[in-house]
């Protein structure tokens, strides 16, 4: 073992995450790149439950599947009955919110410098993700991607979603 296998990318696990919250039906999915404005994690991500019942859905659906590759939360916060719930895995912090309390604390215009990172929906995720690519907006961020020659490398890319996913 080289100890490569416990590195983990942070910004393909958001990406990971966000197609698991998407298949179960979580709403306004944003994958926040906040490297350049804390040093309390590289990503957050943001998705709506629309009840109780689909927040600890949500919950346990990324516990089960995350677990079955050898991912672990660090730290959760919130019960079963809390109305946002925070998944912390260290480079990467999730919430899943009901939406009055999303709208209430607006973490977006509180991270409101952060760049927004695309998320493309698979094929098999049905007429959710066919309804997000026919609906997509083109924003130009620039994000630091790879490391060449020791030098780190910025690479544009254009993202066509809208703000909300």
């Amino acid at each position: 073992m080289g100890g490569n296998e416990y590195l983990v990318n942070f910004r393909q696990l958001a990406k990971k995450i966000a197609l698991l919250l998407l298949a179960k039906k979580a709403e306004k999915i944003v994958i926040l790149d906040v490297r350049k404005l804390t040093f309390l994690t590289d990503y957050f991500l943001l998705a709506n439950a629309n009840s109780f019942l689909h927040l600890r859905t949500l919950r346990e659906t990324l516990n089960e599947n995350l677990s079955k590759e050898s991912v672990f939360s660090f730290r959760e916060e919130g019960d079963l009955s809390s109305s946002w719930q925070v998944l912390d895995y260290g480079g990467l912090i999730v919430h899943l919110f009901l939406p009055e309390i999303r709208n209430f604390y607006n973490l977006e215009k509180f991270w409101q410098g952060a760049r927004m990172v695309r998320v493309t929906p698979r094929p098999e995720l049905g007429t959710k993700a066919h309804h997000l690519e026919k609906n997509r907006k083109k924003v130009t961020w620039q994000s630091a991607t790879h490391k060449s020659k020791g030098r780190l490398k910025k690479q544009t890319i254009k993202s066509k979603f809208k703000s909300d996913f």
